[in-house]
């Protein structure tokens, strides 16, 4: 605030006593600098060598004039925010510069973020029309600089993802978990869950940066392999008959049979799939969530060789003759005539009273019999 300059008469030796609500200031000159911040009433009395004195006297009505009390210079951090309060008065006009070019802001307050050392200028003006004018240089300071790799991860649950982060113009870094190693594996404990992973450097000045990893983390589809249709143990061309869907929330996006082929749920929930089984073996399934997550199951299946068969030739016998009548396969035989069941043997000796036929019936392990 600049102060009012008042002048007395001018007069040789003249005495001066100036009054500020009738107590007498210290100044004794025929000018008075005065600042004024309450109404008050100042007096003049001069008194002249012949002692002969006059006095005068005004009242003095100070307007509203804005204070601006910025430092002559600060320092901070490039990159970071900086916050510069002016004067708060009933409508106010504010002016804010940058280097002497005129920024946008014209509230009391200015919030910038600072790249470089900066002359910061503030013109507020009263509805009064007096004028306040500071300026700050602002000084920035070299601030470190951190980049964390990689900034985007999408994980399966059971997987991890190696952090690896590289600074510059820094004296030290660490991570939010305390860590100052450079790179370290990190190991989701939950599920759907997003982590936000930064790491801070700082230098000399006391200044930091800070860089982000974003990890996501999904949960894995839970197969269901079941055997919609037939046996665990079958003879060799049965086609039997799967249903695999998920069993938790996560819809599967596809399913791959076997290591080879893939069919893609398309909105469904359950897949069916027929196998024509020729030899033991697994029937494996993956699903496979939209984000890749997996689950995987298997049933093992033996198959079962069918038996092959021979008997004896047709044969022409006279009645009452002995006849041997022969077969071979599998690991059981049965005979059978026109009338039902004969023997269970190889080999059986018969007398027939009548043409007709016998009929051999050898079976393997579950019993899957062929006839002839």
């Amino acid at each position: 605030m600049t102060p009012f300059l008042f002048t007395g008469p001018d007069g040789n030796d003249f005495i001066y006593d100036w009054y500020l609500d009738d107590i007498l200031l210290p100044d004794t000159t025929q000018q008075l600098a005065l600042l004024v911040s309450d109404t008050a009433m100042l007096m003049l009395e001069v008194t002249a060598p012949t002692g002969c004195m006059t006095a005068d006297s005004m009242w003095l009505y100070p307007l509203d004039t804005p204070i601006i009390d910025f430092p002559l210079d600060m320092q901070i951090c490039e990159n970071d925010t900086l916050v510069l309060q002016g004067p708060v008065g009933n409508n106010y006009s504010y002016a804010w510069f940058a280097d002497d070019e005129l920024i946008g802001e014209t509230s009391s307050e200015l919030t910038v973020i600072v790249y470089d050392t900066t002359l910061i200028s503030l013109h507020v003006v009263a509805p009064s029309g007096c004028l306040a004018v500071d300026s700050v240089l602002v000084f920035a300071l070299d601030s470190p600089v951190i980049e964390v790799m990689p900034q985007l991860t999408e994980l399966c649950f059971g997987e991890s993802v190696s952090l690896q982060l590289t600074a510059q113009n820094a004296e030290g870094f660490a991570w939010w978990n305390g860590s100052t190693e450079q790179s370290f594996d990190f190991v989701p404990t939950t599920a759907d869950t997003t982590y936000y992973l930064w790491a801070e450097a700082y230098n000399g000045f006391g200044c930091t940066s800070r860089d982000t990893a974003i990890v996501t983390v999904y949960s894995h589809p839970e197969i269901q392999l079941e055997l919609a249709s037939g046996a665990t143990e079958i003879c060799e061309g049965e086609t039997l008959l799967f249903n695999v869907s998920s069993s938790n929330q996560i819809v599967p996006q596809k399913v791959v049979w076997n290591e080879s082929d893939t069919v893609f749920f398309n909105n469904e929930t359950v897949l069916s799939r027929e196998f024509l089984l020729q030899e033991s073996g697994w029937i494996k399934a993956e699903i496979f969530s939209a984000q890749g997550c997996k689950d995987m199951d298997s049933l093992y299946f033996n198959v079962y060789a069918t038996p092959e068969i021979t008997v004896s030739a047709d044969v022409d016998a006279c009645f009452g003759e002995t006849i041997v009548l022969e077969a071979t396969g599998g690991i059981s035989c049965e005979w059978y005539d026109q009338n039902g069941f004969v023997a269970s043997a190889y080999t059986i000796e018969v007398q027939p009273e009548q043409s007709g036929f016998y009929r051999a019936i050898v079976s393997n392990e579950l019993r899957f019999s062929v006839v002839q």
